[in-house]
């Protein structure tokens, strides 16, 4: 991990004419031999009431691009989770991950709040136990609506069936403060189905 080359970036700050504020790393990224020098740059910088730069962006030897602060999360459906008719709101509170802390501020309650404005992707997926679902619209909602939506699909006639599954994904251009939660329509009550790797998952992503 030697390092090969660094820009620091500095600024006066009022007390300190020097405060670091960012930095780009180059660093060996494997071991060198003859003729090669395996290399990343790592990008950082620093969050607001502080002076120490955190990487946020990394290019390594392999030219992959890791970005280890974007938005992210998943989370199971709530199992065995009775939804009545009409527009009704899927929950998602099981085995909740997220990366840049989501868990307990972008994501909570079933529902992803942008932190950020940017293009976002997401995807949902509903699995109920044995229902005629006939007649059945599955969405995810910008805001609370059931006409501003990043993806629907309508679900085909489910009766006789022991598992209905419904599915959607897309991208949305999300405000800062914006919010995204699941919704189910139907004319009949359905319930998720038992087990929490079977009833279905909520993800998504800034990707920028």
């Amino acid at each position: 991990d030697d390092v090969l080359g660094r820009i620091d970036f500095t600024g006066a700050n009022g007390s300190n004419l020097n405060e670091l504020g960012a930095r780009i790393d180059a660093r060996v990224d494997g071991t060198p031999g003859g003729s090669d020098m395996p290399t990343r740059l790592t990008f950082q910088t620093s969050s607001d009431g502080s002076a120490n730069p955190i990487e946020r962006m990394r290019i390594d030897s392999a030219g992959r691009v890791t970005t280890p602060y974007q938005p992210a999360f998943k989370a199971n459906a709530t199992t065995q989770t009775n939804l009545g008719t009409n527009w009704q709101k899927v929950l998602y509170g099981n085995s909740v991950t997220a990366r840049n802390g989501t868990g307990s501020t972008a994501y909570a309650n079933s529902r992803f709040t942008a932190p950020v404005a940017g293009w976002y992707f997401f995807s949902a997926s509903y699995t109920a136990t044995a229902n005629a679902d006939a007649d059945g619209t599955f969405s995810i909602g910008i805001n609370g609506s059931q006409s501003n939506l990043v993806s629907s699909t309508t679900a085909p006639s489910t009766s006789g069936h022991t598992y209905n599954p419904h599915f959607c994904s897309g991208t949305a251009y999300l405000a800062a403060g914006d919010f995204v939660e699941v919704y189910r329509y139907a004319t009949v009550t359905t319930t998720t189905r038992t087990g929490v790797a079977y009833g279905g998952w909520f993800s998504g992503f800034l990707t920028g």
